[in-house]
């Protein structure tokens, strides 16, 4: 299996992309920031900032990663705007993915493919139980493995 660092190991990484909304074909610009700290074998926390084009508050995303194995992992993820949602991820030979279901209110997933040069590459949608409303891509990217 190709070495998983995104998400797995501690580091600053940085991203971009755009975010499509199921009302409208127009695609927004954000850039994010992921900051990632190992507490242990087994726990990892991180937090998310995302900015947004034309929004001046940021979006800040905690995620809790444990329970990690050769090919799974759970997550949790804390946010104002979702609240607290639990999910369960995988992990596969160049790609981390993982999933959130509490129906009606949020329904999401995130994929990340790692690249050749080491970025990642990701998706990922969220929702509610009838229709995704929001699609999202980019790219990610290591600023620093010191955190």
């Amino acid at each position: 299996m190709t070495e998983l660092n995104f998400i797995f190991q501690p580091g600053i990484w940085l991203g971009s992309g755009t975010i499509t909304l199921v009302s409208s074909p127009e695609k927004i610009n954000f850039y994010t920031k992921w900051t990632i700290q190992k507490e242990n074998q087994n726990k990892i926390e991180s937090t998310q900032i995302i900015e947004i084009d034309g929004v001046q508050e940021h979006i800040v995303n905690k995620y809790v990663f444990y329970e990690i194995s050769e090919n799974d992992f759970k997550t949790v993820l804390e946010s104002e705007h979702i609240g607290k949602v639990e999910g369960n991820g995988k992990k596969h030979d160049k790609c981390i993915e993982w999933h959130f279901k509490v129906p009606p209110l949020c329904i999401g997933n995130e994929l990340y493919e790692k690249n050749e040069d080491g970025s990642y590459s990701f998706k990922a949608e969220y929702g509610t139980e009838e229709a995704f409303e929001s699609q999202i891509e980019g790219k990610l990217w290591l600023k620093s493995s010191d955190v």
